[in-house]
C-alpha cells in the first residue's frame, strides 16, 4: 500500500486523476441520494446505473481513438531513432535546425555582432 502512496506523491498527473476520481464518485453518490429522496427508489436506482453505463459507453467509443493515437506516437518515436554505428542500438536525434544567429552553437545571440562592431571601430 505504501508503494501506491509513494507513486501518487511522485506523479502529479496521477494525484490529479485520483482527486478527480474521488470527486466524481462523491458527486455520483450525492446525486443518487438526492434523486432517491426526491423521486423514489426507482429513479435512484436509475441514476445509480446510468452514470457508470454512460462512462462505459464513452470509454468504448473513445478507445479506438486513444489506441490509434498511441500507435502513431510509438511509430513517430521509432522513426526518430537512428542506428548507432558502433553499438548498433537506437539513439534519439534532435532534428531542430540551428539558429541563424549562432545561438545554437554556444554563442550568445548578439555576441558575434558586438565583436564585429568593435573590430570596425
Amino acid at each position: 500500500m505504501s508503494a501506491v502512496f509513494h507513486r501518487v506523491r511522485n506523479d502529479r498527473r496521477l494525484a490529479i486523476a485520483l482527486v478527480a476520481a474521488v470527486l466524481l464518485l462523491s458527486a455520483w453518490i450525492a446525486w443518487t441520494v438526492y434523486v432517491w429522496n426526491e423521486n423514489g427508489s426507482d429513479a435512484g436506482i436509475g441514476v445509480l446505473v446510468s452514470w457508470p453505463a454512460a462512462l462505459a459507453a464513452l470509454a468504448v467509443i473513445a478507445s479506438p481513438f486513444v489506441v490509434g493515437a498511441r500507435l502513431l506516437r510509438s511509430r513517430e518515436d521509432e522513426g526518430d531513432a537512428v542506428k548507432d554505428p558502433v553499438g548498433g542500438e537506437g539513439m534519439d536525434v534532435d532534428h531542430a535546425a540551428p539558429e541563424a544567429d549562432g545561438a545554437g552553437y554556444g554563442v550568445q545571440a548578439g555576441a558575434a555582432d558586438d565583436e564585429a562592431d568593435a573590430a570596425k571601430a
